[in-house]
């Protein structure tokens, strides 16, 4: 999972990791600049864990994404195959 600018929009996007490849397949176009938040991490999420239901998903994400309340949702709500790793702040 990845925020990206392109030109003057900000795109949370989900890819799939494929051999030495890595392939959008699930994006949403953010209205606002800056961090996305929770509810807009959900909205990608969810489709993603659903058309993959059936595989193992490891969920990997940079800083942005540490939120102590995503974490808790996906463990809480995905008890199938999904485990993610979130990169954390140094707080130094």
């Amino acid at each position: 999972m990845d925020i990206t600018q392109w030109q003057n929009t900000n795109i949370l996007m989900i890819s799939l990791a494929w051999g030495k490849r890595v392939l959008p397949i699930y994006w949403k176009i953010l209205t606002n600049e800056g961090p996305s938040n929770l509810t807009e991490q959900k909205a990608v999420i969810r489709p993603v864990i659903r058309l993959l239901k059936a595989q193992k998903i490891i969920l990997t994400a940079d800083r942005e994404f540490h939120s102590i309340f995503l974490s808790h949702w996906l463990k809480k709500y995905h008890k199938q195959d999904v485990y993610f790793v979130f990169r954390k702040k140094n707080r130094r």
